[in-house]
């Protein structure tokens, strides 16, 4: 099993790509299949992160990890 709660507080997931950020229906399919894969107690927000590092990925969700806390 995963190590946090489901339906206690959003997760969020910082994505990186161009694929990600111009497909006009990329952004729509992740979210479906997350959802699938999670169950709808999941609650998750995907978040664009456009400096081109996954290290600026990582600051994004960290950040919005505190913004809701």
């Amino acid at each position: 099993m995963n190590n946090f709660q489901i339906g206690s507080i959003c997760q969020v997931v910082a994505i990186d790509g161009s694929v990600f950020r111009y497909h006009p229906h990329f952004p729509n399919i992740m979210k479906s299949r997350i959802g699938q894969l999670m169950g709808i107690d999941f609650n998750f927000d995907l978040m664009l992160s456009t400096d081109g590092s996954g290290r600026g990925a990582a600051l994004v969700a960290a950040v919005l990890g505190q913004i809701s806390d």
